[in-house]
């Protein structure tokens, strides 16, 4: 395993705690989103699943209200401590690519900076845990390419697992490093180990409820995510059609010439 360099957590932990620092200092300038309400309902009916998602996010918001009150900063203060783990997450990533301390605080200032970052962890969001989970899953993985115990494969897979419990994209994560790997010529030699079947099993065991509780209820999520392509086909086309629609009585006169007809 080849050394690496030593964590810049100087450099790197003030920018995870100003990025908490400004998510909390923020978190109640405004109302709750429209998901939230809908998080803060679900989790009053607790279920293994919903028809648009898996049960993760609802039980972090409420558990963030539980420990913080029923605001909207309450509900908000674990996404924002889910932000600031990214920070941190992303500079362990630089580290891992081999950046020494300037590389890692330049990791972790522009993660502070992303206007994405600073989004999902401003909101109770499903995108807030599936950034973590991401992340996360990308440094144990380049842990392991880097020669680390081939262990950390069932770590992966409880990180992946709950992503899934959570939503559907890791699975994009999941496809992303198997073209990865292939392209590096690493992908059979990796299939190979134990230790990576067996956190596919883990994130497999851990998905299991999500995905027998879609099949039950006729797969709701498929459903709705149709309903929702034919919804924003709809709007496409009414905004397209606004759009030419002023023009077309122009095109035509064109055409036809001036009011009385004469050339234009």
């Amino acid at each position: 395993m080849s050394a690496r360099p030593r964590f810049a957590w100087r450099y790197v932990v003030p920018f995870a705690l100003a990025e908490l620092a400004a998510q909390l200092a923020f978190a109640d300038r405004y109302g709750y989103h429209r998901d939230e309400l809908y998080f803060r309902v679900a989790a009053r009916h607790p279920a293994v699943a919903y028809d648009d998602q898996g049960a993760l996010t609802p039980y972090i918001g409420r558990l963030s209200e539980w420990l913080f009150g029923e605001t909207p900063r309450g509900l908000r203060v674990l996404s924002a401590v889910m932000a600031a783990l990214v920070v941190v997450v992303v500079g362990l990533i630089a580290r891992e690519l081999g950046a020494r301390a300037t590389g890692q605080l330049v990791a972790a200032a522009g993660t502070f900076a992303s206007a994405y970052v600073l989004a999902v962890g401003h909101l109770l969001t499903t995108s807030t845990l599936d950034l973590l989970v991401w992340t996360t899953a990308i440094l144990l993985v380049a842990r392991i390419l880097a020669g680390a115990d081939e262990r950390l494969w069932l770590a992966v897979g409880v990180i992946i697992g709950i992503g899934l419990e959570n939503k559907q994209q890791p699975l994009l994560l999941i496809a992303a490093l198997a073209v990865g790997l292939a392209v590096e010529r690493q992908l059979l030699r990796r299939l190979r180990s134990p230790w990576l079947w067996a956190g596919a099993l883990f994130a497999v065991v851990l998905w299991l409820p999500y995905v027998v509780w879609q099949g039950r209820h006729g797969w709701p999520q498929l459903e709705l995510a149709e309903d929702i392509r034919r919804d924003e086909g709809a709007e496409r086309h009414d905004a397209d059609s606004a759009t030419a629609a002023p023009a077309r009585p122009a095109a035509r006169a064109d055409r036809r010439g001036g009011p009385l007809g004469t050339p234009a």
